[in-house]
């Protein structure tokens, strides 16, 4: 095969590649924007919450009609698990849950708050234990205590989620489609210490990656523009980049300044931003939580594969 055949062969795979691959890119950040947005809280100095918290806090965020969504929770790692007819085991990260499951792991789950006997178990410790996934109302022993399966999540691994009891303690906290304020007056109004860590930073930043390679586009289209009528289009692609960029760049009200000379507020934006990252590095880290992680860094990949890639079949392409 011939170079100027490759070329050719090229010129035909390589836009394809682009376009599919900033497709993916596009696709997981709308993913991550229909995830909840969510706030993590690990209590600070040893705090631990008890059943008496969550139903004092319980009784009182339903009596102010509130919206906010929460759940209380430990994880307790390398955790045995058996089927007692076969006598098979497994290790799981048990999770005793107080409150919403849905912010913590992905499917659904609904287990009663007094549901003590019930668990939910992730798919593949289910096919460890029992050989199959069809496993709802099977027994399972976990820690001296025998637990019914009430449904199996198949999108988590390694994982035991249930119900504690009244005198177990949780030391986390997540909350769901809360603003900051309301975040933070809940933690000052029930005297929880700790600081909220959000992942937000996530979708800001492939958001920022997905404008790359249209402006790269746009611009090199820009340069390329010849003859009497190029001035009127190169005006025309000038607005139309502006008008994408103020239509998809979407600026936190937190992050708008009263003066734009404040070099202070950039100063502390920077500190929060840079210590939210940290936090989130060192927090354990939920189903949901992963699941976009693993979201964003696919994001990433096929939101920058087209700023390199596509120059070389559509340079060639022009001349």
């Amino acid at each position: 095969m011939n170079r100027r055949r490759v070329k050719k062969i090229l010129r035909l795979i390589l836009p394809l590649a682009v376009i599919l691959s900033y497709c993916a890119g596009v696709y997981a950040f709308c993913l991550l924007r229909q995830d909840p947005d969510t706030y993590q809280v690990a209590c600070g100095g040893g705090a631990s919450l008890t059943q008496e918290d969550h139903e004092n806090i319980r009784k009182t965020q339903e009596g102010g009609a509130s919206a906010l969504r929460y759940a209380f929770w430990k994880k307790t790692e390398s955790v045995e698990v058996e089927n007692p007819r076969w006598g098979r085991r497994s290790t799981v990260s048990e999770w005793s849950v107080r409150g919403d499951m849905e912010l913590l792991f992905r499917g659904m789950i609904k287990l009663a708050e007094q549901d003590l006997q019930g668990c939910y178990l992730d798919a593949e410790t289910a096919r460890e234990l029992f050989g199959t996934t069809a496993v709802v109302g099977s027994e399972i022993c976990c820690q001296g205590k025998r637990l019914t399966i009430r449904g199996i999540l198949e999108h988590e691994n390694g994982l035991l989620a249930l119900r504690p009891g009244e005198k177990e303690t949780t030391d986390h906290l997540t909350f769901g489609g809360a603003s900051p304020s309301e975040v933070r007056n809940f933690l000052l109004r029930y005297g929880i210490p700790g600081t909220a860590v959000n992942t937000f930073f996530l979708r800001e930043i492939l958001q920022i990656l997905l404008m790359l390679f249209p402006l790269s586009l746009a611009l090199f289209l820009f340069r390329s523009l010849k003859g009497s009528q190029a001035e009127g289009v190169r005006w025309l692609l000038l607005l139309f980049m502006l008008y994408m960029l103020l239509r998809q760049i979407q600026i936190p009200e937190t992050l708008i300044p009263d003066k734009w000379s404040d070099f202070e507020f950039w100063k502390e934006q920077w500190t929060l931003g840079r210590e939210n990252l940290y936090a989130y590095m060192r927090q354990e880290k939920t189903g949901r939580e992963l699941a976009q992680i693993a979201c964003f860094f696919r994001g990433v990949l096929c939101a920058l594969f087209p700023v390199f890639v596509w120059q070389i079949p559509i340079r060639e392409g022009c001349r």
